[in-house]
Parts: structure tokens; sequence; C-alpha cells
């Protein structure tokens, strides 16, 4: 297996982030329900929800964003936010879920 964010600290990642990284909405749903911080982020900032609007995971971002508690714009040590992330790269379907957030 093969992180996007090698070197990052990828091998260190919670199994939440590991989840939201390879798009398993399935898994993201079980770790949360698990009791996994929605918001939880490794050593360089990177959340669940940075990890899967980076790698246009559409359905990891549908089931994060439904959480209340989720921070959609949580920055990290880059000062990245998700939407800037999924803009730069151009995943639109994940820039439209996460323009809909209310937050």
């Amino acid at each position: 297996m093969t992180n996007s964010l090698e070197g990052e600290g990828a091998r260190d990642w919670s199994p939440l982030l590991v989840a939201a990284e390879q798009g398993d909405a399935d898994a993201v749903r079980s770790e949360l329900a698990a009791g996994a911080d929605i918001n939880q982020s490794d050593d360089g900032g990177w959340s669940a929800l940075h990890l899967s609007a980076l790698n246009d995971r559409t359905a990891v971002v549908e089931v994060l964003i439904e959480d209340p508690e989720i921070d959609v714009n949580a920055r990290n040590k880059w000062k990245s936010t998700p939407l800037s992330l999924a803009s730069a790269k151009g995943h639109y379907a994940c820039i439209s879920g996460l323009v809909r957030h209310p937050k």
C-alpha cells in the first residue's frame, strides 16, 4: 500500500486516517461509530477530511460532513483547508460537498 503523503508520517496514521485516504467510506463510518475523533490529525495536521478531499474520495467527504462535529475549515501545517486542497486538484464533487456544509 502506498499512501499519497509518503514521508508525512503516514505509517503512523490512525485507522480513520488510513480509511479516509483510501476512500473506504464504510471503514470511516465504522471508525466513527467506534468513537474515533472525527477531527483527529497527524503531525502535519492532515485530518480525514483533508485526506479525502485531496484524493477525490467523495463518498468519504460526504460521510464526514454529515457529522456536526466536523471542522470543515481545519488547516494543516501548510495552512491548507480541505476545500483549498480539493480546489487545487479540481475535485468538483468534493468541492460541492464542502461548500454545501453550513459552517
